[in-house]
């Protein structure tokens, strides 16, 4: 579709870093600062159940414990469009690093499931500076922490994206919600 999307991250010298750079590039994806350190690269373990949910059930951080966004790498970011990070408590450092790049395009956070942060709201309001979209994998039961999300997107013009599995997707913006069945 014309666009180039660039990894800033890490990993390891093992098979699996091989791996994923291959994969990466197999892929189209660019991985001139995927940088190569010695040890060993994140693994993420993960359960599907039988209704097709992911239960992430095990990580190993490898070499991303220890990695640092670089100068060079700030120079490479401010140069896109779109800076897109995710935030797990393992790599706080990373998250912390990456939001406080001067980044002047498109700022999505992806918060994942919300349980690295207990799905506390001020952790999410903490950064409400720096991004302008957020994403959030959430469950049917997640009611309150959903209405509370749909309530900050109402007085604060951010676009926030709920995924809620098997129950489709709730997006809210700039005061009108949107609603998509799951697929």
């Amino acid at each position: 579709i014309g666009y180039s999307i660039d990894l800033v991250s890490c990993v390891g010298t093992d098979k699996n870093g091989k791996l994923l750079l291959h994969l990466a590039q197999e892929h189209g994806l660019g991985i001139t600062h995927v940088h190569k350190l010695p040890g060993k690269t994140p693994v993420q373990k993960i359960h599907v159940s039988t209704n097709g949910e992911r239960n992430f059930v095990g990580y190993f951080p490898g070499v991303l414990s220890h990695f640092n966004v670089s100068h060079a790498d700030i120079d490479f970011i401010t140069k896109h469009e779109v800076l897109l990070t995710l935030y797990y408590h393992q790599i706080h450092h990373v998250f912390e690093q990456a939001t406080s790049i001067p980044f002047h395009g498109l700022k999505v956070i992806d918060f994942m499931d919300g349980n690295d942060f207990k799905k506390d709201m001020n952790f999410v309001k903490r950064y409400l500076h720096w991004w302008d979209i957020g994403f959030f994998g959430l469950s049917i039961n997640d009611k309150v922490f959903v209405e509370d999300l749909i309530q900050l997107s109402r007085t604060t013009r951010k676009l926030v994206v709920i995924t809620l599995g098997s129950h489709g997707t709730l997006a809210s913006w700039n005061g009108s919600m949107y609603k998509q069945d799951a697929k």
